[in-house]
């Protein structure tokens, strides 16, 4: 009998701790989706603690404290676990990273769990190991933040140390610095440009999404060269400020504001801010271009603050110094007429969706109104290179999947490429089908804005799977009031997938945003 206990014990003390390492890689995630913003885990600790299963080991095993010594209770503690691990097994969306951030991260964490609970069995003389290891499970989120909070000002000095570096060799390369930021159509339009720029010029672009402040040091410590000729940089902001830090390293000659729209209202919580945040790239001392999107109702408004600056526009308006005209949409792509001062263009791409056009607007405004890049880059490369251009992975990329077609704009959305995203899905045979999770970051219009996206839906989809969170609520009510019942609510984006499987042939799907684990968690 005094073996069969030992091996339970050991069994209880071996699942504790398996089940605390998963909790430290889920929080780990969580912090690292939230770009270490301790305001947004917060927020995913209050999701975590009160409305998640973690109450399932919290409630039970607390009941069962005192008594984690006697075999039986141990026996029905080891049930408890194994309930809770099967509750939360579900596969993450977006894998833990194991950055030199992270690893440092573990290192002060591990040293302080172990500081704290030796103290803590030092002062406090528990039955068993178990109830120590059980305190330490139930407060891994807790005792992260805690390490991150400790942290905090080595990492500060870290992020100092790599700006300071990018700061000093970008001031000694001598290329034209091209800043691209706006709302939506960033990582879009930086890759078209840079497609149409390649050929002629040493150009290099930041990578993916690297758009932060690490993001374009580590892209001039890595990858920028000084032979170098152009460098396209991606400038995002999730906090008022974050696009000054970047004009302030890079001081970018070129500036391209492509869209403004309800995007990080959570943080910024106002248009104003987002409006005001987006032009404060136009504050570098180098600046010697703007070209900004006029049909959207934000910049133009802004247009009469910017005299004095060398602006060009673009849209769909014979207004904008660059317009587009005579589109044809299909679902081989796109076909339309670029109209400028000097001249016009024949545009054929494969790239889909509306959006696009602007993306292709932007790029082709700044080479014609650059004499370097215009002298260099003649009108048939520039057809001959869209033209040949390929779609961007997951901003509405086509994927051919046995009898059915994939429509993959799952990286991101926002209420434009959504609306885009399902006038595509509208060229293609049906059944059409929907899975998304919503709009996201839209602070306080985010159950509006989805409320309203309903009506899009029903015009487009025949049948729509909402990925569970707050957004997809509110989509689900707007269907119900247009009397589109045919939706269902699930857990994931895979869960979809299995029921399309079973209940359809062949049909086209539209993937449209692929939330990230911080959402559903944050709820």
């Amino acid at each position: 009998m005094e073996s069969f206990k030992i091996f339970i014990e050991t069994i209880c003390i071996l699942a504790t701790i398996f089940l605390i390492i998963k909790e430290m890689i889920r929080s780990s995630q969580l912090l690292q989706q939230e770009q270490y913003h301790i305001k947004g885990y917060l927020k995913c600790l209050k999701r975590i603690y009160f409305y998640n299963v973690y109450n399932l080991i919290i409630i039970p095993t607390f009941i069962l404290f005192y008594f984690l010594n006697n075999i039986w209770i141990q026996m029905i503690y080891l049930i408890i676990l194994s309930t809770y691990y099967y509750f939360n097994r579900q596969q993450t969306i977006k894998e833990l990273k194991f950055t030199k951030r992270i690893i440092r991260l573990w290192v002060i964490h591990l040293a302080i769990i172990t500081t704290i609970y030796t103290f803590i069995m030092w002062e406090i003389q528990f039955t068993t190991l178990i109830q120590v290891l059980l305190i330490c499970l139930v407060l891994t989120p807790v005792n992260l933040l805690l390490s991150h909070i400790v942290i905090w000002p080595l990492e500060y000095l870290i992020q100092l140390y790599y700006v300071k570096k990018a700061s000093q060799k970008i001031k000694m390369i001598d290329a034209k610095k091209i800043a691209i930021t706006g709302s939506f159509g960033k990582t879009s339009t930086k890759s078209i440009l840079y497609h149409l720029l390649k050929d002629k010029f040493i150009t290099k672009m930041s990578p993916k999404s690297y758009n932060t402040l690490m993001g374009i040091s580590l892209m001039i410590n890595n990858y920028a060269t000084y032979s170098d000729e152009v460098l396209i940089l991606e400038m995002g902001a999730t906090h008022t400020g974050d696009i000054q830090k970047l004009v302030n390293l890079t001081n970018p000659h070129y500036a391209i504001i492509t869209d403004i729209g309800p995007q990080h209202l959570e943080t910024f919580k106002t248009i104003e801010n987002i409006i005001n945040e987006k032009l404060a790239v136009i504050s570098s001392p180098n600046n010697q271009l703007v070209v900004l999107n006029k049909d959207n109702q934000y910049l133009s408004s802004q247009l009469p603050l910017l005299k004095g600056k060398n602006v060009v526009t673009f849209g769909l308006e014979p207004s904008c110094d660059f317009y587009a005209s005579n589109i044809l949409y299909s679902k081989d792509g796109l076909t339309f007429d670029i109209f400028y001062p000097q001249g016009k263009l024949t545009i054929k791409t494969k790239l889909l969706g509306k959006h696009n056009i602007y993306n292709i607007l932007a790029c082709i405004a700044l080479i014609k109104s650059v004499d370097d890049f215009n002298k260099k880059i003649t009108d048939e490369e520039i057809i001959f290179n869209l033209e040949n251009i390929e779609p961007i992975p997951h901003r509405l990329s086509l994927i051919s999947e046995k009898d059915f077609i994939i429509i993959d704009d799952s990286y991101n959305s926002n209420p434009n490429g959504f609306r885009n995203a399902l006038e595509v899905l509208t060229l293609f045979k049906g059944p059409r089908i929907l899975i998304t999770p919503g709009i996201v970051d839209a602070g306080k219009m985010q159950e509006e804005i989805n409320y309203h996206l309903a009506n899009e839906i029903h015009k487009s989809c025949d049948f729509v799977y909402l990925v569970n969170n707050q957004s997809a609520k509110a989509i689900a009510k707007g269907l119900d009031e247009l009397g589109h019942y045919n939706y269902e609510i699930v857990r994931s984006y895979k869960e979809a997938r299995e029921k399309i499987s079973l209940k359809y042939q062949q049909g086209t799907i539209l993937i449209e945003n692929d939330l990230t684990d911080n959402y559903f968690v944050r709820g």
